[in-house]
């Protein structure tokens, strides 16, 4: 059996003690073949470089990623999805810590398996919940802990010149149910697991 790449992100801002659970979370809970990239916000905290450095240099799958300025919510998400390169992509608040052991695999698998999905989130971030058959779909998820199929953000966005941001940096709040109206539009389902 082929094992699943994912790549995912963490958005980085102040908040270290925080931040070194979720990077913990991740190595112990994943069971892909994942690569963590760790975007920093121009953390004021000098004690946040040093939990991402920790985490980089024990555990070679995460990759640092340095903005010079605060980009936000939506800048961290659009940076992701500028580097990452897996067929699913999956995000994290740096305080948002996953607790169950493949919990990527789940979701993972979800999407492989109901290509309707382009979204899934765990189910307590979740609103509006319609049973479906095989599946909850929601109308849309909170932008803390998610993962979405990679033809479902090219989908929104494009990936092309200029580029249409993933997620619109200019509304400062809700970014994620703007994209996920934007994704529902283009006919692709949000689930939860």
């Amino acid at each position: 059996e082929t094992v699943r790449r994912l790549d995912l992100g963490v958005c980085s801002y102040n908040n270290y003690q925080a931040l070194d659970r979720t990077l913990t979370a991740i190595n112990a809970t994943c069971q892909t073949d994942w690569r963590c990239f760790v975007i920093d916000n121009a953390s004021e905290e000098p004690e946040v470089s040093h939990v991402i450095n920790k985490h980089c240099g024990s555990q070679s799958r995460f990759i640092p990623m340095w903005n010079a300025v605060n980009k936000g919510y939506a800048g961290a998400v659009n940076v992701l999805l500028e580097h990452a390169e897996t067929d699913r992509i999956a995000y994290f608040d740096n305080d948002c810590q996953p607790i169950m052991a493949g919990w990527d695999e789940q979701l993972a698998q979800l999407l492989d398996t109901y290509h309707e999905i382009g979204l899934v989130a765990p189910t307590s971030y979740v609103h509006y919940r319609i049973a479906r058959p095989h599946y909850d779909e929601v109308l849309w998820v909170v932008g803390c802990a998610w993962m979405i199929a990679r033809q479902a953000a090219q989908d929104i966005c494009g990936f092309l010149t200029p580029r249409v941001e993933y997620f619109d940096s200019t509304l400062g709040h809700h970014e994620e149910v703007d994209a996920q109206t934007r994704l529902r539009l283009k006919g692709w389902k949000i689930a939860c697991h």
